[in-house]
């Protein structure tokens, strides 16, 4: 399974994310640390930061070191 990470603090989410913004920023919920709404990225594999996503030729990659990243949150 897929794990966020809030943009705020590197936090898991509280509840289950809103996934229909997704492809406005992120997905967004509630931040577990500071109990307030959020967005929040997936953890890149390769180098371990949290990126946003960014579509290229239909793939998603990491913003930061273009990794290829599998995940249906983005597809079109």
């Amino acid at each position: 399974m897929e794990e966020y990470l809030s943009e705020c603090c590197d936090a898991y989410p509280t509840w289950e994310l809103d996934m229909s913004t997704a492809n406005f920023g992120g997905p967004s919920g509630f931040c577990s640390r500071c109990l307030d709404n959020a967005i929040f990225f997936m953890s890149c594999s390769h180098c371990g930061s949290i990126n946003q996503v960014r579509k290229v030729n239909s793939k998603s990659l990491c913003k930061d070191c273009a990794d290829e990243i599998e995940t249906e949150m983005f597809s079109v």
